[in-house]
């Protein structure tokens, strides 16, 4: 009998620590999959047409709605995107652009207009002409290296799906740009890229890295948020689009200690050089 309870206490003791990891990862799971279904309903496609000598010319990225109320940007019609979106080769707002809403089951593109953009940065906001579903919050800092990322995007003009990665630098090359290994393509610019940690927005996607011709499809460049944040700030203050990145006070110190460290880039090897834009024309 003794013998009997204390096989049970051992198999209970064994049982327990399984049934709490299995619970673990059950509330793991549904967290993620509440962020999953946030970040497909914040997230659209995002669509330029032009004309050209009587030939309709359309080009395709993503954006994002996102919450700006303390940039005096009240309501559910901004959102973010890449400037190289919505931008042409003179650096100009397209005049016809429109983001892809849903409603219920009915599909439809509406009108969008840019309010604020930065070419050098690549960062673009705009204004929808109508109230969005669903809107992304901010992060209130960077992401560290290591860090578990959601990338939305729409790669080549596909519906919008979500891509799982981690950071693996930041302020890559020395520029306005951190890096990580996540599926990337043409049309993911413009994307927010999430934190696992705090589903939250950690940047938003600009461009991928050269390779064989193309990108290299398992690494996608994103503005980090603390470059994000002070280009909203600038656009709310109304200063110059391209003025000096400076994060937040709390992350000044690392920053700087990750620019001395970083490789400056040489007179053959630009910083721009580095990133390929995924917008096609």
């Amino acid at each position: 009998m003794m013998q009997a309870r204390a096989n049970v206490m051992i198999s209970a003791k064994k049982i327990i620590p399984l049934l709490i990891f299995a619970l673990a990862a059950f509330v793991v799971g549904a967290e993620e999959n509440s962020l999953d279904r946030t970040l497909l309903q914040g997230t659209v496609r995002i669509r330029y047409e032009r004309m050209d000598r009587g030939t309709t010319i359309s080009g395709h990225g993503t954006a994002f709605g996102v919450e700006l109320s303390q940039y005096g940007l009240t309501g559910r019609r901004f959102l973010l995107s890449a400037a190289h979106n919505v931008l042409d080769e003179k650096k100009h707002p397209y005049n016809n652009l429109k983001v892809e809403l849903r409603d219920g089951n009915r599909v439809y593109w509406t009108a969008c207009r840019p309010v604020a953009w930065d070419e050098y940065l690549d960062l673009c906001l705009l204004e929808c002409g109508e109230d969005l579903r669903q809107l992304l919050r901010l992060d209130e800092n960077d992401s560290a290296v290591g860090c578990r990322i959601a990338l939305a995007g729409s790669p080549r003009d596909t519906p919008v799906a979500i891509f799982n990665g981690i950071v693996t630098q930041r302020f890559e090359r020395g520029t306005a740009r951190s890096e990580a290994r996540v599926t990337f393509d043409h049309g993911d610019s413009g994307g927010p890229v999430v934190s696992r940690l705090t589903g939250k927005v950690a940047g938003v996607a600009v461009a991928g890295l050269p390779k064989d011709g193309d990108l290299d499809h398992n690494i996608g460049l994103f503005v980090p948020v603390a470059a994000v944040c002070t280009f909203l700030e600038n656009n709310r203050r109304g200063e110059a689009k391209a003025a000096a990145i400076m994060p937040p006070a709390n992350q000044l110190a690392s920053v700087a200690d990750e620019l001395q460290a970083a490789p400056a880039p040489t007179e053959s090897m630009p910083a721009q050089s580095a990133l390929f834009l995924d917008s096609r024309q």
